[in-house]
């Protein structure tokens, strides 16, 4: 007896297809963040204060970045990082309008200078690889091609 299979496709929404300007109000509803200095922990994090009297320790304090000693550390806190930017991973095209505004709606900032020469000094490391792996893709590419050509050159020869 024959066997009947469907398979069903889940709905993906067409994001890309909103208009621009929607697509860049999600970005910032997505990408926006309050500034370190401005952020608390979430109720579930072991730092958070039980009661509005207590002292909280600020989610971007850790163990290395403490501002002075005799601040507790804790462990596993993430309440300073940010969230949601797998959004970026998606395509080029919502990373290309992601980015932008990631980059210029944020307040990015550091403890020390120390701490944003070493971000500067990773970014500028990350775009020269990226640059590096662009040349070495367009080299493979235009080397795939001339292949190709010579192939289809020495086919009509033949002929």
């Amino acid at each position: 007896m024959p066997v009947l299979v469907l398979r069903v496709r889940p709905k993906t929404f067409p994001f890309l297809r909103l208009p621009r300007e929607i697509r860049d109000l999600i970005y910032e509803l997505v990408l926006v963040e309050p500034p370190n200095h401005q952020r608390r922990h979430v109720a579930t994090c072991s730092a958070a204060s039980l009661t509005p009297s207590s002292p909280e320790i600020p989610p971007f304090v850790t163990e290395a970045k403490a501002p002075f000693p005799g601040f507790p550390a804790f462990d596993g806190c993430r309440c300073a990082n940010r969230s949601h930017l797998a959004v970026l991973l998606t395509n080029r095209q919502a990373y290309e309008e992601g980015s932008r505004v990631l980059w210029t709606k944020n307040v990015f900032s550091f403890h020390t200078i120390d701490s944003f020469n070493q971000w500067f000094a990773d970014k500028k490391q990350l775009k020269q690889e990226g640059e590096r792996q662009s040349l070495q893709r367009n080299r493979h590419i235009r080397d795939h091609l001339a292949t190709r050509k010579a192939e289809r050159k020495r086919v009509r020869g033949t002929k």
